[in-house]
């Protein structure tokens, strides 16, 4: 019986794996549902805009939760260089939605009357447009990813092992001893991914030699090899 405790182990670790598997695809899957929910309700508070009509409530719901959004979308809603309408200057590190709502209010109260206000609302209703698509987008590509993932057991104890591996640092991260930055950098480092990877492989081995023969016939017959 004792033989197939370590296949156990493995059994287990890649049930750890699965599991962070999964709650990875939940993750994503909120994360695409809130963005969708956004996108949906910016396109309605835009066209009421370029009707003529300020829809209040929605613009509330989209300035409330513009720095959730703005932080999921983080490198893709940053804008390197932007000018505002009517300016002589340029903003470096625009953040398109969390600004860009506000100035859409403020560039229809400013412009309306004038026949560029639509001209100028449209390039800044593109521009957060274009930024939740493209984020939706990764999240789709990131949401196919994890499913194939699911479908490959060496995969789940993959990340099964690299979860027991990180588990200091993350012990270290959720005490509030280091910053998210600081955790994200040290549990994707080089060395993390090769001491996964070795323990890995002599997980499977080991494995595999302690069901088919067990470790003592095994060294046996590496020393009747030397022979």
């Amino acid at each position: 019986m004792s033989k197939f405790y370590p296949l156990l182990a493995v059994i287990l670790v890649g049930l750890i794996g699965f599991i962070k598997i999964c709650i990875s695809l939940r993750e994503v899957i909120n994360k695409r549902s809130s963005a969708v929910e956004y996108l949906n309700k910016f396109r309605e508070f835009s066209k009421d805009l370029f009707q003529g009509n300020i829809n209040s409530e929605i613009y509330q719901w989209l300035k409330l939760n513009s720095v959730k959004i703005q932080k999921q979308v983080s490198a893709y809603g940053i804008s390197c260089d932007y000018k505002p309408a009517g300016a002589n200057y340029m903003i470096k590190g625009y953040q398109v939605i969390l600004n860009g709502i506000s100035n859409m209010l403020t560039e229809y109260r400013q412009f309306s009357g004038l026949g560029l206000g639509r001209s100028i609302l449209q390039d800044e209703a593109t521009s957060i447009d274009d930024t939740l698509l493209t984020y939706i987008g990764e999240l789709d590509s990131n949401y196919e990813a994890i499913v194939s993932e699911m479908k490959n057991p060496l995969i789940w104890l993959r990340k099964g092992i690299q979860s027991i591996v990180v588990l200091p640092i993350s012990l270290i991260y959720w005490s509030g001893l280091i910053h998210y930055r600081t955790y994200n950098i040290l549990t994707n480092n080089f060395f993390i991914k090769l001491i996964t990877f070795m323990v890995t492989v002599i997980g499977l081995i080991s494995s595999v030699i302690t069901i088919v023969t067990g470790y003592e016939p095994f060294w046996k017959i590496i020393e009747n090899i030397k022979k």
